[in-house]
């Protein structure tokens, strides 16, 4: 069965990322329409496109990039586009829209960049590879604080890609092997 935008409620055909959370609600991050969320039948869209309908957590992107979802519950989504922007939902209640947190370049890192990946571990941190920098940005619940890793900080390439390995072991993928963040 083939779903597009005019036979569902996905903003643009282009999708990034599909996520599927703890709850079964189905994540689009959307190349130009922002993120989506399915709880079948109902559809959310958080994106400048929305006509005013739900919330839209930041402006400077129409592209939704990652979703992914930590141990504990809470949804992460990401957009796109020279400076980053990405939304913690806490216990995954995207509904409770006062509960939701922005980071951005202003809380963060001034260097937080447009995410090309972003991956939970089993232990509640949440790692972010940067779009045209490939920096790459941790953030850490239980200190509820981020941590900023370059190519001078141990990272041996620039990465491209992740996959969370059990033991809060984070695999950063490159163009000449991999390095293990444990």
């Amino acid at each position: 069965t083939n779903y597009t935008r005019f036979s569902t409620a996905l903003a643009e055909n282009s999708n990034e990322d599909v996520f599927i959370d703890s709850r079964n609600n189905k994540w689009f991050a959307n190349g130009n329409g922002g993120i989506q969320v399915m709880e079948c039948p109902n559809w959310e869209v958080y994106g400048v496109w929305n006509e005013g309908l739900f919330p839209i957590p930041q402006n400077r992107s129409t592209i939704g990039r990652y979703t992914t979802e930590t141990p504990d519950g809470d949804i992460w989504f990401s957009y796109g586009v020279g400076n980053g922007t990405a939304v913690q939902v806490p216990n995954g209640n995207y509904q409770d829209y006062a509960s939701w947190v922005i980071w951005d370049e202003n809380n963060v890192h001034p260097w937080f960049p447009a995410p090309i990946e972003i991956e939970a571990t089993d232990n509640g941190k949440v790692f972010f590879i940067g779009d045209n920098t490939h920096d790459t940005f941790v953030y850490d619940k239980a200190a509820n604080s981020w941590t900023y890793y370059g190519m001078n900080s141990g990272i041996s390439a620039y990465p491209t890609c992740l996959a969370a390995g059990t033991g809060g072991k984070m695999y950063l993928g490159h163009w000449y092997g991999y390095d293990l963040y444990d």
